[in-house]
């Protein structure tokens, strides 16, 4: 039931929230960008809230399970990276079984009788509830990881104070017994010398504090520019306290006077049963994350554009003319003089001037400057495109043939040289995209340094976002910004 309630009033703020944020945003985006700023977080979970302690030899526990429920503030002093505390109500529970017999010797009846007093624990069951609140101070990180989710987590230290503490018997059951060793008899069942059996116990154990540390994960779903769904999973653990009652019975028959006998049940908690309780708590929960205040806004490309410009989006394969990469040679006959012979117009003059019954010889010029500017005309320009923060270059027939003609272009003009410059859509900071970019041109490189193209000819640049081709604001124009350039230069 009360975890019904939570969930019912984190939805109830959501929608509050996600109300008072549409109507005040005029200024939509269409993708959860991690900004600088102020932060507000409400979260409700639940999961494995329980005390870890040794009690061997006296019983065995069980652990339990706890709600949490939280709000908190965190600032993010970059796009990535930030701080916060928060207000943590946690309820933790943990079940002891009791299964041993306690021996007190040198008891005193009201006869002033010696006798070992012995109380049987008959699977006696303490249920021990704890509300604690927590005070964590941690370093936060967040991470865009594509137009709706965002990836974050946060790690600190964490104070935690206990304002409830207490505890329940609800099953097994407590007697007690006197042995008389004078009379070789254990007698019970006998009221008026205060040997009872008993199963109903219920009062409070002594709160305590612990420090711990804090453990986080997030997974941020984007509604509107300010507000997001926050899904995560949750650790903390204290780092254990000793326990009050290190001389303590579980429970105090106070038997060693004859004239008072004004027994205890002190718990398990605040005996000398249970060494050094830990509390710990593992678990999801879910809620919102509202940003608040001023947003800084990311800086806008250098060389924005506002409508297309007539450049090619898809990759393109260029055949090159076989007329217009391999020279032809003229070899002239032996003439009784020099000659200069007339030859077709995509054909090298070639003079030869011999001795005559002398061997012929050829005379190879280098590729002519006309050759050159029609390749580098037709490679002005080659478009590839990838997927969002993706450098890998996929195995395709097209694009393999691409990169062996560019090759092969390269071998036959080894004057030449090539600018690879990789491009990006505007999701992420500068920096990041800059990186992307380099990845992306440096990829190319190495397809070409493999069909035999030295890498001193190869030039990577990055131009991130900062020169699209579309205006960065609908998916299929960021697909298309994703790309690599080729630029040939003599």
């Amino acid at each position: 039931m009360r975890m019904k309630r939570l969930l019912l009033s984190v939805l109830m703020v959501v929608l509050v929230v996600y109300a008072v944020d549409a109507q005040n945003n005029t200024e939509k985006e269409e993708v959860n960008s991690c900004y600088p700023g102020h932060y507000l977080v409400f979260d409700v979970g639940g999961g494995l809230h329980t005390l870890a302690y040794n009690v061997d030899g006296y019983g065995s526990k069980k652990p339990g399970a706890g709600l949490m429920v939280r709000g908190g503030y965190r600032y993010f002093f970059t796009d990535n990276w930030g701080v916060g505390t928060e207000l943590n109500f946690k309820s933790f529970q943990t079940t002891f079984k009791a299964d041993y017999t306690q021996k007190i010797s040198d008891a005193i009846d009201e006869d002033n009788y010696t006798y070992q007093h012995r109380t049987y624990y008959n699977g006696l069951k303490e249920k021990q509830s704890q509300m604690v609140i927590s005070l964590p101070i941690a370093v936060y990180f967040q991470q865009r990881l594509n137009q709706k989710w965002k990836l974050g987590g946060g790690l600190g230290a964490v104070a935690q104070f206990e304002i409830v503490n207490k505890f329940k018997t609800n099953g097994g059951e407590l007697e007690t017994r006197g042995y008389y060793d004078i009379f070789n008899v254990e007698l019970y069942g006998m009221d008026q010398h205060n040997f009872f059996t008993k199963s109903d116990f219920d009062d409070k154990n002594k709160k305590r504090s612990s420090v711990g540390i804090l453990l986080e994960g997030n997974a941020l779903y984007y509604i509107t520019k300010r507000l997001s769904i926050d899904l995560g999973i949750y650790f903390t653990v204290g780092m254990g306290y000793k326990s009050v009652g290190e001389d303590v019975n579980q429970f105090d028959p106070d038997c060693m006077k004859g004239d008072a006998y004004n027994w205890k049940y002190n718990g398990a908690l605040d005996s000398k049963v249970v060494d050094i309780p830990t509390p710990i708590a593992v678990g999801g929960m879910a809620g919102i994350r509202y940003q608040f205040g001023k947003i800084k806004k990311k800086p806008a490309p250098e060389k924005p554009i506002d409508k297309p410009v007539d450049k090619p989006d898809t990759l393109i394969i260029v055949d090159v003319p076989v007329n217009d990469t391999v020279p032809e040679v003229v070899v002239t006959t032996i003439p009784d003089e020099p000659v200069v012979e007339d030859t077709p117009k995509d054909t090298i003059h070639v003079v030869v001037d011999v001795p005559k019954d002398s061997i012929p010889s050829v005379v190879v010029t280098e590729p002519q400057k006309e050759d050159v500017d029609i390749v580098l005309k037709k490679y002005t320009r080659v478009n590839v495109n990838f997927g969002f923060n993706d450098a890998y270059i996929k195995s395709r027939p097209d694009l393999a043939r691409m990169l062996d003609e560019i090759a092969e272009v390269m071998n036959n003009y080894p004057n030449t040289k090539l600018k690879v410059t990789g491009h990006t859509c505007n999701i992420g900071s500068l920096e990041q995209n800059m990186k992307l970019g380099q990845r992306r041109a440096e990829a190319f490189k190495a397809e070409l340094v493999k069909r035999g193209i030295d890498g001193s000819r190869i030039n990577c640049d990055s131009k991130a976002y900062l020169e699209p081709l579309f205006p960065n604001t609908t998916e299929a124009n960021r697909e298309k910004n994703r790309r690599v350039e080729f630029t040939m230069t003599e």
